[in-house]
């Protein structure tokens, strides 16, 4: 009996097939990239806010214990004697300067943590001033109607007190970018405002009591 053979004809892609699949491929890549990059930043801006409200029911305990909250640029005293929370988190938009000044941040320089911690109190025993007090009002006034630019702010600071006593920040999404006040990412405590680009100039703060996150 004949055997018949049939012969499977081998077809392969046209160039411009392939083009045409290199041109989609491109097109999702566009729009997925961008999404899943602005994802990464929503989450990391989401951790910043989770870590302030942990540091603000930490101070608060602390506060009742104490009767004043930690002292100035030391939120390692939430850990230690009396663990009011396990270790202070680290500021994931730290910048990339020299650990040895920081910024006037001794924790920064330390690497205990990049947060910036500003103790709005006058009290010297707690490393208090009235400097001090003046710094952090102006940030308050920053961040919070009437909104104000940072000389704005120091001047009403200077004038009239404000609300709250201590604050936490992060340099934000634009760290290690030219900002308002150098190259570093700081913006003397001007609003991040996702609205004006994930990826903006703005700090990220936390004002207790009260655990305001802004």
């Amino acid at each position: 009996m004949n055997r018949i053979r049939v012969a499977c004809l081998q077809g392969g892609f046209t160039l411009i097939e392939l083009l045409i699949v290199v041109a989609i491929i491109g097109i999702l890549a566009a729009i997925a990239v961008p999404n899943f990059l602005n994802a990464q930043v929503r989450a990391k801006v989401a951790k910043v806010k989770s870590d302030f409200k942990a540091i603000a029911t930490a101070q608060e305990m602390y506060h009742l214990d104490h009767n004043c909250y930690a002292p100035a640029f030391k939120l390692s005293a939430l850990t230690s004697p009396q663990p009011y929370m396990s270790s202070v988190p680290q500021d994931i938009f730290p910048p990339r300067y020299d650990y040895g000044t920081a910024g006037g941040q001794g924790e920064a320089g330390a690497k205990v943590s990049w947060y910036r911690y500003v103790l709005g109190s006058r009290d010297p025993r707690i490393g208090g001033s009235a400097d001090l007090r003046i710094a952090h009002c102006a940030d308050y006034w920053a961040y919070f109607p009437p909104f104000l630019l940072r000389s704005q702010a120091v001047s009403r600071a200077t004038a009239i007190d404000c609300p709250t006593q201590w604050l936490v920040k992060s340099f934000g999404t634009n760290v290690n970018m030219p900002a308002l006040c150098g190259n570093y990412g700081d913006d003397c405590t001007f609003r991040y405002d996702p609205t004006n680009g994930l990826v903006s100039i703005g700090d990220i703060a936390i004002f207790g009591p009260g655990g305001m996150v802004e």
